[in-house]
C-alpha cells in the first residue's frame, strides 16, 4: 500500500494544502512529480513551504500580502541576478491566479546553505566560523550595491518598474519614523510625550547628515542574517542566498547596515557587528556624517519593531512594562557604540558630526 501522505498540514496560516494541488503547482512550471513538502519554519507569517520533487528542490512561497509582493519581489529578483553576483532565487515564478490553492504563489529554487534564521544551528557556530560569516554578510552587502541609480526609486505595479520617490530620501525617512510614533501611540500608553520628544531631538540632529548627496543603489529593508543561507567554502564562509525581497527599493545604501549589528548587540556579539560593519566599510567608504545617519537609521528599525509590539503585543519580545525611550534607548546606544569603535580602531575615519 503507498503510504505517502496525500494532505500535508502545513500551518494555521496555510492549513491543509492536499498533494494534488501541490503537484498542480508544480506542474504549472513543469517542476517535476512531488516527493515530499514540508513548512519553512522562520518568518513571522508562515509563506514558505519547501518541496522536494524528482527534479530538484523548490520554495513555494504562499499567499502574498500584497496585489505588489509578489511581482516586487520577482523585479528585485531579476535586477539582483542580472545586475550583480548576489545570489538570490532565480528564475522566480509568480503564479497571480488562485485556481489551485484560493490564493496566489511563487515557486523559486531553493538556495543551497544552511539558514541563519535557526538560532540553533547558529548555536553550533564557533567564534571563528561567527567572523566569517558576518564579514561575509558585510561582502554580499557591498556585491549588492554594485549596480547604481540615478534618483531613489520605488516600485510601481502598473509599470512593473521602479519610479522616483514623490518626495525627497531624508523627506521619505522623517515620515517614516513620524508615522511609526503615531501608530504606536494609538495602540498604547507607551510612547509618552516626552519619548516622541526625544525621538524628534535626534532627527532634527541628523538633518544635515541626511541631506549629504548619495547615488542610490539597491536597498534590501529588512537586511538581516535572518534573510540569508550561508555554506562553508575552503577560504571561509560565504552567503549563498539572500531573500525576502519584499521591501526593496533604490535608496541609501547605508540604512541597510544597521540590522545586522543590531541583531548581533542583541546575541552579546559586538565582535560580529564590527567585523560585518569593517568588510562592508572597507569596500564602501563611509559618506560625511555617516555616525549621524547610522543613528537615524538604526532609530527607524527599532521604532519599525517598537510599533509592531504594541500593534500585536501577544507577540511582543521585550518588558511591555516599559516605555519606548525606556526600550530603544540601550539598544540604540549599544549599537551606535559599535560603529563609533570602527574609527578609533582602523582607517574607517567614521565622523561623529
Amino acid at each position: 500500500m503507498d503510504s505517502t501522505p496525500q494532505d500535508f498540514h502545513l500551518s494555521d496560516h496555510l492549513g491543509t494544502l492536499t498533494r494534488q494541488q501541490l503537484q498542480t503547482a508544480l506542474d504549472r512550471f513543469d517542476a517535476g512529480t512531488l516527493i515530499n513538502a514540508e513548512l519553512i519554519p522562520f518568518g513571522l507569517f508562515g509563506q514558505n513551504v519547501f518541496l522536494e520533487t524528482d527534479r530538484g528542490e523548490y520554495v513555494l512561497r504562499c499567499w502574498s500580502h500584497y496585489p505588489w509582493q509578489f511581482p516586487k519581489e520577482r523585479f528585485f529578483a531579476n535586477l539582483l541576478h542580472e545586475r550583480t553576483a548576489v545570489p538570490v532565487p532565480w528564475p522566480y515564478l509568480v503564479e497571480t491566479s488562485a485556481d489551485i490553492f484560493g490564493w496566489d504563489f511563487v515557486l523559486m529554487p531553493a538556495l543551497s546553505g544552511i539558514r541563519l534564521a535557526d538560532r540553533a544551528v547558529r548555536a553550533t557556530l564557533t567564534p571563528e566560523d561567527r567572523q566569517s560569516v558576518a564579514r561575509a554578510i558585510g561582502k554580499v552587502l557591498s556585491e549588492m550595491q554594485t549596480t547604481r541609480g540615478d534618483v531613489p526609486r520605488q516600485y510601481d505595479l502598473a509599470a512593473d518598474a521602479l519610479v522616483p520617490f514623490e518626495t525627497s530620501w531624508p523627506e521619505w525617512i522623517v515620515s517614516r519614523l513620524r508615522r511609526c510614533l503615531i501608530e504606536a501611540r494609538s495602540h498604547s500608553d507607551r510612547t509618552p510625550g516626552v519619548d516622541v520628544a526625544w525621538v524628534e531631538s535626534i532627527i532634527e540632529g541628523a538633518r544635515e547628515a541626511l541631506a549629504v548627496p548619495f547615488t542610490p543603489v539597491p536597498v534590501h529593508s529588512d537586511f538581516a542574517y535572518n534573510n540569508m543561507l550561508a555554506e562553508r567554502t575552503e577560504s571561509g564562509w560565504r552567503i549563498s542566498g539572500v531573500v525576502d525581497l519584499m521591501d526593496m527599493c533604490m535608496g541609501d545604501g547605508e540604512i541597510d547596515l544597521v540590522l545586522v549589528p543590531r541583531m548581533y548587540v542583541d546575541e552579546k556579539l559586538p565582535d560580529c557587528a564590527a567585523a560585518f560593519l569593517r568588510t562592508y566599510l572597507e569596500h564602501r567608504p563611509p559618506r560625511p556624517l555617516f555616525l549621524q545617519r547610522f543613528k537615524l537609521y538604526t532609530l527607524l528599525y527599532l521604532l519599525i519593531g517598537w510599533e509592531y509590539g504594541q500593534r500585536r503585543p501577544e507577540l511582543n519580545w521585550w518588558d511591555s512594562t516599559l516605555t519606548l525611550r525606556e526600550y530603544v534607548e540601550p539598544i540604540l546606544t549599544e549599537t551606535v557604540s559599535v560603529a563609533k569603535s570602527l574609527g578609533k580602531h582602523d582607517s574607517a575615519h567614521l565622523e561623529d558630526g
